[in-house]
């Protein structure tokens, strides 16, 4: 938790006055990515997000799953939704940090014990489980990149965690957003 706070402590000092957006105007983006994380399985979010001058709030969905197209559910599945406000740091026209942080509603979904099948046993029939969903509050972090390819598209390399007495959580991954995204450059 400390690394936490000093991280973000160190981008909200050092961060240079925004020269990316020169209008008081709001921007908005959707987006998505896809990664890693600490839990076996794929990561992925999707979120909407809105900015105004330098600082902005997130609503996001995001979770870690494995992929199984044949056989039994996976083993273990988290899951959060959340509210994410934070700051933007510009470095150019082009290269962008998002750090925020916010509150979450965290899903941990597990297997039980094997519900029995009644009748005959059958060759290609997948075994069914008790699931088992725990729920609680969390606090979820991230730290996003963005290459703005122009005003309506950027590139995202992005660290997200979320942070939890049940199952904490952390991923790595890349992906797209989409949106006004920041004013017109204009050519001179």
């Amino acid at each position: 938790m400390l690394t936490l706070i000093l991280v973000l402590g160190f981008c909200l000092t050092f961060a240079q006055k925004d020269t990316l957006h020169k209008n008081s105007k709001t921007y908005f983006g959707i987006g998505f990515s896809l990664g890693r994380g600490s839990v076996s399985g794929t990561y992925g979010d999707v979120f909407l997000y809105a900015e105004q001058k330098s600082y902005y709030l997130v609503l996001k969905t995001s979770a870690i799953e494995e992929i199984k197209l044949f056989g039994s559910q996976p083993d273990l599945i988290v899951s959060d939704f959340s509210l994410i406000a934070g700051k933007r740091i510009s470095l150019d026209q082009y290269n962008t940090f998002q750090v925020g942080l916010g509150i979450s509603m965290f899903e941990q979904q597990t297997k039980g014990a094997i519900i029995p099948r009644e009748g005959k046993e059958c060759l290609f029939c997948s075994t069914n489980y008790e699931i088992i969903k725990k729920r609680q509050f969390a606090v979820p972090f991230e730290v996003r990149y963005h290459l703005n390819l122009d005003h309506t598209a950027s590139l995202n390399l992005s660290f997200s965690a979320n942070l939890n007495k049940l199952n904490s959580f952390y991923a790595i991954s890349i992906g797209t957003t989409l949106g006004r995204l920041r004013d017109r450059i204009k050519k001179r």
